[in-house]
């Protein structure tokens, strides 16, 4: 069985803010850790980044028409006014290939699954929530024809209804997941960066933010460990990486073991000599750690204005 997983083509807005606005920093790597998950377990994927070459949804047609997959797992990603696209595209690929199952990932089919199940019949399931093992799970279902719909964290429409079995639990830790791919090739300039994510949710429930209703069935926030991070990066600058951005929506972490945390992966990024960016909450920081950031190469970073009161 052949499975490509797709990061769709994007429209920008005329508009509306196209960057961090419509979708959380880190949906970037979304599809480079669902390929990774299933080549780790065995499967035969291609991992299709129409997004990063600039392709447009009719070249996008093209080249999965020539892929021919059994499974199409697409990385669906709200882009404003234009996201209507998105699911015409979906019927169109579908009436090419009507005996290939369609699965949706990501913060926003996640959210909107109800709605986006009732509007678009060409999509065949959502992976609701945390998608590496829902979807390795799915996979192997399909390929060797057994049921799927009992899994939990798949949504999909029967008889007219939207089904949802259960939730599924993320993973307590996070350093098992396989390093995300990455479809980036060829030579790399002074100011090329490598995307990092050493988190995954964040502990504040922002009424604004979509992420605490991501990841509510377990931990609002899980680290991986500075070990883990710093084996990543280091096969990264064996590419030849020399600058990298953490996309975690709240890098430092709760209480005093993010604090912890943060300070040992600071000691360990010191001697590397790279620069990076990050994001993370003002009430996170302080000068000890703001510091320790700048000493390991910190020259960029995000803080959010939770509020207009002085």
């Amino acid at each position: 069985m052949h499975i490509c997983i797709l990061e769709h083509p994007r429209i920008p807005s005329s508009e509306r803010f196209n960057d961090i606005a419509n979708t959380p920093l880190w949906s970037c790597l979304m599809g480079g850790y669902a390929a990774a998950a299933l080549l780790t377990d065995g499967h035969r994927i291609t991992f299709m980044d129409a997004a990063g070459d600039g392709l447009d949804f009719d070249a996008t047609r093209m080249r999965l028409a020539a892929l021919a997959p059994d499974l199409l797992a697409i990385n669906a990603v709200y882009f404003w006014e234009h996201t209507g696209r998105l699911l015409e595209s979906i019927t169109t690929l579908k009436d090419d290939r009507p005996s290939m199952h369609i699965t949706l990932f990501g913060f926003f089919p996640s959210l909107a699954h109800e709605q986006i199940l009732s509007l678009c019949p060409a999509v065949d399931s959502v992976c609701v929530g945390e998608c590496e093992h829902t979807l390795s799970e799915l996979a192997a279902a399909i390929g060797g024809h057994l049921d799927w719909q009992s899994m939990p964290g798949l949504a999909f429409a029967k008889d007219g209804q939207i089904c949802f079995s259960a939730p599924r639990t993320p993973d307590p830790h996070p350093d098992k997941f396989a390093f995300p791919l990455r479809t980036e090739d060829g030579p790399l300039g002074e100011k090329d960066t490598a995307a990092i994510l050493a988190s995954r949710g964040c502990y504040n429930f922002c009424s604004f933010c979509p992420i605490p209703v991501f990841y509510n069935h377990s931990a609002l926030w899980r680290g991986r460990s500075p070990a883990n991070i710093l084996l990543e990066m280091e096969r990264l600058m064996a590419r030849g990486y020399r600058r990298f951005y953490f996309v975690d929506p709240n890098f430092v972490g709760p209480g005093k073991s993010g604090r912890r945390r943060t300070l040992d992966l600071m000691a360990g990024l010191k001697p590397l000599k790279i620069r990076f960016g990050m994001e993370t909450r003002p009430n996170d920081l302080d000068e000890e750690i703001l510091a320790a950031m700048t000493e390991a190469g910190l020259e960029s970073l995000l803080l959010g204005i939770e509020s207009g009161s002085p």
